[in-house]
């Protein structure tokens, strides 16, 4: 790699000399990956290579002790590469599983007998040229999981710890671990963890790592080994006190709770047997004998927020040693491979029951849950048949629109494992069903059968509002992992849409226990029975609220927000309809955002002449592109795509509609790199109106925005919280543009300045209240209409 002068780059340079410095013979290590072919690759060393280019989730794989090894005894081939059998190689091999992502890292350890403080450090130096390998340009931002086995997990997790404090006190007379900084671990999964030690027997406890397992004693009666790289190494790695209990202190270190934004912490999953058939333990301190006070004996972590998972692994019938069978089994069994999986690639833990959260291949190994789910929840009631505007078409077809949007740039960036449905709600409620039966359906190939169904259904908007059951419907459509949702991870979302206030049972109310969904006074009943018995934020769904028109207003608006923050979700209201295809393409990215898309920019425009650009920076080591232009139905516009002056349209795929074209391209391509500016060429005839939209696929940097709180009164500073992030470090010193809207005058000015008038004539639903009749009314006067819109 070399730059225009000719010289080498300086991303080349800085990955030179962490190749360098990983081969030296201070490191000790060897890191492997496997290339297309299966076969393993270095990655240190003077002919160590990078994947190229790598994908987006890298994973470090840390083996355990290997006895007697004073080589590369392949202790990482024995742990998770095995030949027959599940593992997680052959995991990651299967076809179903390429949508995981995982770019694999195995360290060896060349020597097994030395300190567990020198291999946290080698694991330090391991995930720096991962780092390096992930993104030469700028490596610290990039986040990687961590998968441990036995004595791996305990290295593995020393080193979370030196990332949050000096151990220098700590571990006198050891290596120097790097100063603590920025902790680049995303999830920690320890699988077989002794977590509170080992009570090694007498024969196998000569070598240092296992003195250290021990805590410094030995099994019968705690006489010290008399080496001080082991006297109380279990005790002060875990923060306790000599002779006192297992207090769980530091025992997850820099940790996130499950579901915390990956960028607050590391996850700490811990996957170990069931009943406590392990050496190491179970879920239960064991004394068993122990002479040691707290017992060693105990696989579980005590420490905040940690994980726990027992899975029933077997040992062999016959075996004289079942304990040490079940430790060597766990690395290898399929339910074991899959829940680590699961939590590296969805950033959640999977269920800790013990049901199997994976389907299971022909060759015993599991299929990774992974894909996303979401239920568009749509009304089409009575009042969504009025006009979006004055002489606009009506607010249903604007719906149609943008839902078609939203459908068509998820099919640009989506897995082979994301599923879609759609809801509708009037009096009743009812769902797409595909033949066959299913009313999720995957998004790709296309989505031509769901288009279809937003088609049919313009016209015939009527009656009332039956939200609570419309949201009903599409959370009891997203429990389980049966059937269409096999494939579904852990993201699962509704995105509800409505323009006026729910009148009919069950309702969304506020209640003592939460937001539930049940029978109230006063709505009208049509039949709908009441299913969820619990608040709505326990069923494990994000719901995203969008609320159009003057019918929206308060409790209705209150109740959207609250629907969306007590679930996770975000909420979203404009009086102009114009707004909706922006907010579904927003809220599309919302629901994506376990993923990696990102939304660069949202532009809205008109064409002066017959030609204008919009130009889009993007960053790079980005892996896709996608350009969205849309335009008003009628009218016609042509979209061309240019990277560093060069017409790169056919270089990737253009998804095309009545009304839009979306412009997708996967990269690096051919002859197209990702950075710099990407030029979206846009020609019509002069005058008509538009709307871009640029995304790209970024697993690492991200962008969000909230108010500071939710209420604000007129004259109040309107204070926007904005958090950027690249990988695990923040940005700062960022240019940030923000552009603030506001109406010419409100609704409720104009209520109260203007009288009600009869015509043009509106339709109305039946329980429309006179506030709802009044603005709807007077909404479509175009000199109204006018005073609401952005001055």
């Amino acid at each position: 790699m070399r730059s225009r002068s000719g010289h080498p780059s300086r991303r080349a340079l800085l990955l030179a000399a962490l190749l360098s410095t990983a081969a030296s013979p201070a490191a000790a290590f060897d890191l492997y990956r496997f290339d297309s072919a299966g076969q393993a690759v270095t990655v240190n060393g003077p002919s160590g290579t990078c994947p190229s280019p790598p994908r987006p989730r890298p994973v470090l794989f840390v083996h355990g002790h290997e006895f007697g090894s004073s080589g590369n005894g392949g202790s990482y081939e024995t742990n998770f590469t095995a030949a027959s059998g599940p593992s997680f190689k052959g995991a990651l091999a299967r076809s179903e599983n390429q949508d995981l992502g995982v770019e694999a890292y195995y360290i060896q350890m060349r020597v097994a007998n030395r300190s567990i403080v020198t291999d946290a450090q080698r694991i330090g130096q391991a995930i720096a040229l991962i780092q390096a390998c992930q993104d030469p340009t700028t490596p610290a931002g990039v986040r990687v999981a961590i998968i441990g086995y036995s004595k791996g997990t305990i290295s593995s997790r020393l080193y979370l710890r030196s990332r949050q404090a000096d151990l220098g006190s700590v571990f006198p007379n050891e290596v120097a671990l790097d100063p603590p900084g920025t902790n680049p671990v995303s999830e920690f999964v320890a699988l077989a963890p002794p977590n509170h030690g080992l009570r090694a027997l007498a024969g196998l406890d000569s070598e240092l790592p296992i003195q250290q397992l021990n805590d410094g004693v030995r099994r019968a009666f705690c006489t010290s080994y008399n080496e001080p790289l082991a006297t109380d190494f279990m005790t002060k790695l875990n923060g306790a006190a000599p002779g006192g209990p297992w207090t769980g202190a530091q025992e997850t270190p820099g940790n996130r709770a499950d579901g915390a934004p990956v960028t607050s912490g590391t996850l700490f999953v811990a996957i170990y047997a069931t009943g406590d058939r392990d050496l190491v333990g179970g879920d239960s301190p064991d004394p068993d004998g122990d002479c040691h006070a707290p017992p060693r004996k105990q696989a579980k972590n005590l420490g905040a927020n940690a994980v726990n998972i027992a899975i029933d692994v077997p040992a062999s019938p016959s075996s004289l040693t079942p304990s040490v069978d079940v430790h060597r089994n766990t690395v290898k069994h399929a339910e074991v491979i899959c829940r680590a999986l699961y939590t590296v690639v969805n950033h959640r833990a999977p269920s800790t029951g013990a049901a199997s959260v994976c389907a299971t291949a022909s060759d015993g190994n599991p299929i990774v849950p992974f894909g996303t789910a979401v239920t568009l929840v749509l009304d089409h009631s009575g009042s969504m048949g009025t006009p979006a505007c004055p002489g606009c078409q009506t607010k249903q077809a604007v719906l149609r629109d943008a839902a078609e949007i939203f459908l068509n740039l998820w099919l640009a960036v989506a897995g082979s494992k994301d599923r879609v449905g759609i809801t509708y709600f009037r009096t009743t409620v009812s769902q797409y069903t595909a033949p066959g039966g299913d009313a999720l359906v995957p998004v790709l190939p296309d989505t031509t059968a769901l288009v279809g169904d937003l088609q049919n259904q313009v016209g015939s908007s009527s009656g009332l509002t039956a939200m609570g059951g419309g949201l009903q419907s599409a959370i009891l459509q997203l429990q389980g992992t049966a059937g269409p949702l096999q494939g579904v991870g852990p993201n699962r979302n509704i995105v509800l849409f409505t323009d006026g206030l729910q009148n009919v049972n069950p309702v969304v109310q506020q209640t003592g226990q939460g937001l539930m969904i049940a029978d109230q006074t006063g709505p009208v009943d049509a039949g709908i029975p009441t299913q969820l018995t619990q608040p709505i934020s326990t069923y494990g769904v994000r719901i995203h609220t969008i609320g159009i028109g003057p019918g929206v207003v308060q409790p209705s608006q209150a109740i959207l927000e609250t629907i969306a923050t007590g679930t996770g979700g975000v909420s979203r209201f404009d009086t102009d309809a114009s707004a909706l295809q922006q907010f579904f393409v927003m809220t599309l990215m919302d629901a994506l955002n376990t993923s990696s898309p990102q939304l660069l920019a949202y532009r809205r425009g008109t064409l002066a002449g017959e030609e204008t650009v919009e130009a889009f920076p993007v960053n790079a080591g980005i892996r896709k592109v996608v350009l969205e232009l849309s335009w008003p139905r009628g009218a016609s516009l042509e979209l061309r795509v240019e990277k560093d002056g060069v017409d790169v349209t056919k270089d990737g795929r253009v998804i095309a509609g009545p009304f839009y074209r979306i412009f997708a391209i996967d990269l690096p391509a051919s002859s197209v790199q990702a950075g710099s500016e990407w030029r979206l060429k846009i020609r019509g005839r002069p005058g008509v109106a538009y709307q871009a939209a640029a995304i790209v696929d970024d697993h690492r940097r991200a962008a969000r925005a909230r108010f500071a709180r939710r209420d604000y009164r007129v004259g109040d500073a309107l204070e926007v919280v904005l958090d950027l992030r690249d990988g695990a470090q923040a940005m700062r010193e960022a240019t940030v543009t923000a552009t603030v809207l506001r109406p010419k005058d409100s609704v409720a000015n104009l209520l109260a300045a203007y009288p009600a008038r009869a015509e043009p004539p509106v339709r109305h639903e039946p329980a429309a209240s006179a506030g709802q009749r009044a603005s709807a009314q007077l909404l479509q006067d175009e000199r109204l209409w006018s005073r609401i819109l952005p001055a």
